[in-house]
């Protein structure tokens, strides 16, 4: 024992190396970021993708303004655009290629799960559809790319989704003069997705085209722009992901974003949903995810788009549809229905991917391989299994200690790091690491010294302790199918070889703690920069999960396990700190946590780049009582702590009481979207205000009741209104009706209805059990109109995205 005691390493050896270590990996992650092709002018070789030539339709888009379903600038000025530049490709494109050009105008309904469960209907929205088909070559396979073209009311959506429309005709062009491939292709620029997914919904369901298609690939954007990630893929069909990760030129993906985005915690969705379940296909989500600061915001503009972004997308999906197009399985995909795949990209420069049976057997390998070992050097023994239970006792401390960082943040700086996310280093990860660190010093490092351990005794039972710890995790974590358990695997297998080539060749210490940190290296990077790339999507994406949820907390959680896992092959090293180095550690990261902490108390949570996202509402309503009036209604979707917005938005008047009686009614309140839940009704401000402008359309409600059958009655509506409308409905008595859906085991349904038109008219039928009188809550609302009260609210300025909608509200019994 007291010669391996001589052997040890100095703390200041291990301190120093970790840093080097993890800064290093950590500064490869960030400069891989910002690594895209060099973008191609608009007078390169036709057969070339060209960013040149795609930036102007994005342009263009960019030019008509907001598009919202249902206004001239989606259904007209758009379309047009669209259509003229497509005639133009059609005129130059291969003679041996058919293109055929369809505007699709489609009415559906469906039923869908989406924050709360409700029926969507649509009429009259648009797809504009283009085919390309090999001459004189009929088939009865096509691929389908996808791509929406409206925005929300906040802003024009360039980077959600007008740079993929501009990615998409830019493609389409080349495949246009490119040789005929086997397969046909369809291309759809749809009109209706920021309405929750309805134009995707009226192609694949109703389209006579539809029937054909095999597989999809969809494009989306959830924040800025740099690389476009591959997300999404299957189900099943391991094969798609891993002919991207062949052809694709410039790859970027990883299916933790696959894994979080189906979690259902992020509060958005795209038409891949939508595809996948209603035309029981398979396909490829790639989406841009960079900035999310600036989603569904005013910011999200032209100028912010880093040129790159669209080569690096362009290139991508050009190869990999001609490699679709020429590939027998798209014939009949159903017979490569098997196996999920595993994917991802290691600092971008190549892609990784293989099928989830390859993956459990290089998992559960390369934990046999890992048992074997430690069984082999007889380091399986009571001493580990108490490390083990001190190491779980360790991480669920961490994870309560990162909650009360999370809620000391939340108090002194809430928000703070929303505009300036470097800060959640000193605020989150600085103290989980120090806390982290001690905690080892006192439960496994001095319960052992004491017992006469030596340190060499001490770092071994640690470190077996975590190799079995992470080998149970990758054994759970096959099991429940988690792909992204992968990380943990590249962990475990490098760092056991490294440790049987140290035992193996005998080496010095600080050559074995080298040689430790290389066998470190590459299942680190995979982790680092899964985490890393994780936390910078979820930090945007933390501030506009509404008011329910304190994001420190969530952060300080995630952080808290991040740190603990990482910490499992190499927190046994750092039994090698002395307890004067510790105390050093300890108070250097405390200082700077607390200084970072009184700093973060004057940081605004929004700021000119990272605005709040604010919706105002104008509302004309009337309850059942008799009680009308009008009302100006504030409210927010990104976290404020409980505080009202007009803390910084200033009114005219005492705001009105706020309270919600009626939560399954939605609080006796239209709701613009089905988000009823997601939405703290109390954190709003209402304002008693004169009436809405006469040049608004007022709705029409309208019903006949006549018996239907002994029991029940039937009722007809004619519902006259805006572009959007929403009903909320009490199921309870409902026996049928006409929408296209099973009537929901729920029994206050919301109904979300969007036309294409600025008037429309709903027709429908209800067939009710008895003569009880039903409540249907009726809601229309003009989107981004501009009154007076609102424009009073634009002329302020602020750190704000503002989205204004008017809004008719009554309730009925029929």
């Amino acid at each position: 024992m007291g010669s391996k005691e001589k052997q040890q390493i100095s703390g200041t050896f291990v301190i120093v190396g970790a840093v080097l270590f993890y800064g290093m990996i950590l500064m490869a992650i960030v400069y891989s970021c910002y690594q895209l092709p060099a973008p191609l002018a608009d007078d390169v070789d036709l057969a070339l993708f060209s960013e040149g030539r795609a930036w102007k339709h994005m342009q263009m888009l960019d030019s008509f303004g907001i598009r919202l379903t249902g206004s001239v600038e989606n259904e007209n000025l758009t379309p047009d655009y669209l259509l003229d530049e497509i005639n133009i490709i059609a005129k130059y494109a291969n003679q041996d290629i058919d293109i055929e050009i369809d505007v699709q105008l489609e009415s559906g309904s469906f039923w869908l799960e989406f924050i709360d469960p409700y029926v969507s209907c649509y009429q009259d929205i648009k797809n504009i559809l283009v085919k390309l088909s090999p001459k004189n070559k009929p088939t009865n396979s096509s691929i389908l790319v996808s791509a929406h073209y409206d925005s929300t009311l906040n802003g024009k959506g360039i980077s959600d989704n007008a740079i993929n429309i501009g990615v998409m005709m830019e493609v389409l062009r080349a495949l246009s003069v490119h040789q005929p491939l086997d397969h046909t292709l369809v291309f759809n620029f749809n009109g209706a997705e920021e309405t929750l997914l309805q134009a995707s919904h009226g192609f694949i369901t109703k389209h006579k085209w539809a029937q054909d298609v095999k597989l999809f690939i969809n494009l989306d954007g959830a924040g800025g722009s740099e690389a476009a990630l591959m997300f999404q893929t299957g189900p099943d069909h391991a094969w798609l992901a891993r002919l991207y990760s062949e052809v694709a030129p410039n790859p970027y993906s990883n299916i933790v974003g696959q894994e979080i985005f189906q979690s259902g915690i992020i509060p958005s969705d795209t038409d891949f949903r939508i595809y996948r379940d209603f035309g029981r296909i398979p396909g490829i989500d790639i989406a841009y995810i960079g900035n999310g600061h600036i989603y569904h915001t005013d910011l999200d503009t032209v100028e912010r788009i880093i040129p790159g972004s669209l080569q690096q997308s362009g290139e991508n999906i050009l190869e990999l549809i001609k490699h679709l197009g020429v590939s027998d399985i798209v014939a009949d995909p159903s017979e490569h229905a098997y196996d999920r795949a595993v994917f991802f990209t290691p600092l971008r420069l190549f892609s990784v991917s293989y099928s989830s049976t390859t993956a459990s057997i290089f998992n559960f390998s390369v934990v046999l391989v890992t048992t074997f070992y430690l069984s082999f050097k007889k380091w399986l023994n009571i001493d580990t299994f108490i490390t083990i239970a001190l190491l779980v006792v360790m991480i669920i401390a961490n994870v309560l200690f990162s909650l009360v960082i999370g809620g000391i943040v939340n108090i002194v700086s809430c928000m703070s790091w929303y505009p300036i996310p470097a800060l959640v280093i000193p605020l989150f990860v600085f103290p989980i690491v120090a806390f982290m660190l001690f905690v080892q010093r006192v439960l496994i490092h001095r319960r052992y010294r004491k017992k006469g351990f030596s340190r060499y005794s001490v770092e071994k039972n640690t470190f077996v302790a975590g190799m079995v710890m992470l080998s149970i995790g990758v054994i759970v974590g096959d099991t429940l199918n988690i792909g992204s358990v992968y990380v943990y695997t590249n962990i475990l297998a490098y760092v056991i070889v490294s440790r049987i080539i140290s035992e193996a060749f005998q080496l010095k210490p600080k050559t074995r703690l080298v040689l430790y940190f290389i066998g470190l290296f590459p299942g680190s990077i995979l982790y680092l920069e899964t985490a890393f790339s994780l936390i910078r999507f979820l930090i945007p994406v933390l501030g506009r999960i509404g008011n329910y949820i304190p994001p420190e907390l969530a952060l300080g959680g995630i952080f808290s396990i991040a740190i603990s896992f990482i910490s499992m092959p190499v927190i046994s090293i750092f039994h090698n700190i002395s307890k004067k180095e510790l105390k050093t550690i300890v108070a250097v990261f405390a200082t700077i946590f607390l200084c970072t902490l009184i700093y973060s108390e004057t940081v605004e949570p929004f700021t000119e780049d990272a605005p709040q996202r604010v919706y105002t509402s104008f509302i004309d309503y009337e309850y059942l009582d008799g009680t009308k009036g009008t009302s100006l209604n504030i409210h927010t979707l990104d976290y404020i702590r409980g505080k009202s917005i007009t803390n910084q938005l200033k009114f005219p008047g005492e705001p009105i009481p706020n309270y919600c009686n009626n939560p399954e009614w939605y609080c006796d309140f239209p709701y613009l979207l089905p988000i009823g839940d997601f939405i703290d009704h109390n954190s709003m401000s209402h304002y008693e205000v004169g009436s809405l402008p006469d040049h608004l359309l007022r709705p029409s409600f309208t019903f006949q009741s006549e018996p239907y059958s002994e029991t029940t009655r039937m009722i007809d509506f004619t519902f006259q209104t805006t572009e959007r409308a929403s009903l909320v409905v009490n199921t309870s008595l409902v026996k049928s009706w006409s929408f296209d859906t099973e009537i929901p085991d729920k029994e206050i349904v919301y109904f979300l209805m969007v036309s294409g038109k600025k008037e429309t008219e709903w027709n429908f039928w209800i067939e009710a059990q008895g003569q009880e009188l039903i409540r249907i809550d009726t809601s229309t609302y003009e989107v981004a109109v501009m009154v007076p009260e609102f424009q009073a609210l634009a002329d302020q300025g602020g750190p704000f995205s503002l989205g204004f909608f008017t809004s008719f509200y009554r309730q009925n019994l029929v």
